[in-house]
């Protein structure tokens, strides 16, 4: 077993010897995304901050997140207020409340308000995010352009400006001034969109657009969104058909029809397509969305890059040709098209994974390269296409050395175990957020399966959190986790022990689940589970009735972290009738069983009765345990280290004997719980023993 450890302790040489100094360039601040906006959106919102004396304020945020009305935002909703900007402007406190109502004081991005909640602002009053059918609001105002990260936070674009109720009343309605004008530079049309696509996607489209005399309707085009295919697309849809793509190009009918199909008359982001609607295109029919398991089409074909914001639409790629029904039974085969009628895309290459990884502005991965190339591995990740990389960061891959206990002197190197832990961090095919919002489970160049969930706004893999999301590289996607992943034969060498103590009379039976799957079941009331054998880590235990759901848990979903060689109990507490249901999470001392001394725990279960010691041999060992809640501090758990042997166990309570365990017999290898169940009139004492894996 000690020479598999070398493999950890490689990641942290190779990351001394091989990572080179990196010129950290940091992204913009807050403020520097509201001056610099290439629309000039937010030049009211500015000119609130410096009439509120809080520019400073803003300059010295960090860890934030702020939410930013734009120009007509703030004329819009302070217009059906009644209520003009300069009487805003005038009034510093209500200004200075309204604005602290826009800054949530810890970084939120899309996926960690998914789920609805109701957050605490800097002005002291709450707002609440709801995302229903694919309409993303806070406090009823929808959100418009989410996750634009700054150094010192995170920015979501909104569009109406928000009061605090305490606030509404304060405002009174004087004559409107005029809002100031600021010309800004537009964003590219979807013309130029298309013909500007630095890897030349859609040169087949644009001819096709060109070859129907549609080039001034797409130039004209506003409010608009666009279903884009590829030249891939092109190629592979128009070749299923038996059709070339000449004989589109020379039915100017058929070509036009076909590219109304993928034209919708307003905009629609990925937001408002995610409950799957059917939508009349340009053309007269519908086209239906869906988005099942994280796949997200239209009409069967997968939808690879979304939400390219023009001037006048929305572009979402797609990969492959969409044909109306009524035109589908007119194509007919056709010869094959000439090298000049199907112009080859000119591609530009964009970074590789490992120049993304390379590049990063924060030198987060220097480990992770250096990584790669001690295992040999450049060349792989290299020919490496379409994949997604989970990448740790610099920081998860120094917290995993030092959990797992490795030090440099058990390292040097075993490149074949480092490979085997580094393809544990690659997927075949691209994954995008998108993809794994819906939890599936996936297989990696190593053999293992990584289980992605979104739970509450809280993305993880592996019940490792991902930091960061779809980093696109030329060849793959980059998602950026805060952990490492240990394949099977290298997490089989760092065991951790788990077993639960079902102890509430009335649960029943139950199951638990970790990491959002099965892995105890049928563990019945008033009994201890055997130990459960798991890879050293992290994870996320819940309890439920035997055979429910996770989503049925009556206890959980807790975060338990096991240590290398830890034993760790469960214990369910209290009662379910009365509410009190509770669970202690039980960690045994690993120097104590090394030392020859045994392991103890007692457990008070019984609600009226008293506080109890607990003797061993006639010598105290364990004072005033009581019920949970019953005393202050009290959690109902007593833990203590005992000499190994046989002991007589006698409990007692107010000086008296409370209830006997008699003899027991004690052994470093076994860990010991002893449960007080009953009434106080009938008190039981039950001796649970099971030896460690």
């Amino acid at each position: 077993m000690r020479k598999v450890l070398l493999v950890f302790a490689l990641l942290v040489v190779v990351a001394a010897l091989a990572a080179p100094a990196f010129a950290q360039d940091e992204r913009p601040t807050l403020a520097e995304l509201l001056a610099n906006d290439v629309d000039g959106r937010f030049t009211t919102l500015l000119a609130a901050i410096d009439a509120a004396g809080l520019s400073d304020t803003v300059a010295d945020l960090d860890g934030v997140t702020l939410l930013a009305p734009t120009n007509d935002a703030f004329a819009a909703s302070l217009e059906a207020l009644g209520v003009s900007p300069a009487a805003v402007m005038a009034n510093p406190d209500a200004l200075t409340a309204i604005l602290t109502y826009h800054i949530l004081p810890e970084r939120l991005f899309f996926r960690n308000l998914t789920s609805g909640p109701a957050v605490t602002t800097a002005e002291g009053e709450d707002v609440q995010f709801d995302l229903t059918d694919g309409v993303f609001t806070v406090n009823g105002n929808n959100i418009s352009d989410v996750d634009n990260i700054a150094s010192n936070g995170v920015m979501h674009v909104i569009d109406g400006v928000l009061v605090p109720p305490s606030v509404a009343a304060m405002l009174t309605a004087p004559q409107p001034t005029p809002e100031p004008v600021v010309e800004a530079p537009a964003r590219p049309s979807i013309a130029e969109i298309l013909a500007n696509d630095a890897d030349g996607r859609f040169t087949m489209l644009l001819a096709a657009i060109h070859a129907a005399g549609l080039s001034d309707t797409v130039a004209n085009l506003d409010g608009v969104t666009i279903l884009a295919p590829s030249n891939d697309a092109f190629t592979a849809s128009l070749e299923a058909l038996g059709v070339s793509p000449a004989a589109v190009m020379a039915n100017p009918d058929v070509l036009t029809a076909i590219l109304n199909y993928h034209i919708l008359p307003e905009k629609l982001f990925f937001r408002n397509l995610t409950s799957g609607p059917a939508v009349t295109t340009a053309e007269g029919e519908d086209v239906q969305f869906d988005l099942t398991d994280g796949v997200f089409t239209v009409n069967g074909v997968n939808i690879s890059d979304v939400d390219n914001v023009g001037s006048n639409g929305v572009v979402h790629v797609i990969d492959g040709v969409l044909v109306p029904p009524s035109v589908a039974a007119s194509l007919a085969p056709a010869p094959e098209a000439t090298p000049e009628a199907t112009p080859e895309p000119e591609t530009a290459a964009g970074p590789t994974l490992v120049d993304w990884l390379t590049n990063d502005a924060d030198g987060r991965f220097s480990t992770l390269v250096a990584a790669i190339q001690a295992a040999g591995l450049d060349r792989t990740f290299a020919e490496l296409n379409g994949a997604t990389v989970l990448a740790p960061t610099n920081d998860a891959f120094q917290a995993e050395l030092d959990f797992l206990g490795v030090t440099l002197d058990e390292v040097v190197a075993n490149p074949v175990l480092l490979g085997q832990i580094l393809r544990a961090h690659v997927i075949p095919g691209e994954y995008f957020f998108r993809n794994l919002t819906s939890g599936p489970a996936l297989s990696t160049l190593a053999g293992n399966t990584v289980q992605f969930d979104l739970t509450d706004g809280v993305f993880t893999v592996n019940n490792i959190p991902v930091s960061d999301v779809d980093g696109r590289a030329a060849n793959g996607v980059v998602q950026v986790i805060e952990g490492v992943i240990l394949p099977g034969s290298v997490a089989a060498q760092f065991p951790a022990n788990v077993r639960l103590a079902n102890l509430p009379a009335d649960a029943g039976d139950v199951d638990v689940y970790v990491n959002h799957r099965p892995a105890l079941t049928g563990v019945a009331a008033n009994a201890v589970s055997d130990w459960k054998l798991f890879p050293a880590g992290v994870y996320s235990i819940a309890v439920v009735p035997a055979g429910a759901p996770l989503a049925d848990a009556i206890l959980g979903p807790l975060d338990v972290t096991m240590a290398p060689g830890s034993r760790t109990t469960i214990a369910a507490l209290g009662s379910v009738a009365d509410g009190t249901l509770t669970a202690s999470v039980i960690e045994e001392d690993g120097a104590a069983q090394a030392a020859g001394l045994s392991n103890l725990t007692v457990i008070h279960q019984i609600p009226d009765g008293p506080a109890v010691n607990v003797l061993a041999n006639g010598v105290p060992q364990l004072l005033g345990l009581a019920y949970p809640g019953t005393a202050e501090g009290s959690d109902g758990v007593g833990t203590l280290t005992i000499p190994a042997g046989t002991l007589n166990i006698v409990i007692n309570a107010n000086g008296v004997p409370f209830v006997e365990a008699g003899a027991v017999s004690f052994d470093p290898s076994e860990s010991t719980i002893l449960v007080l169940s009953g009434t106080a009139d009938a008190p039981v004492v039950t001796v649970f023993q099971v030896p460690a894996s």
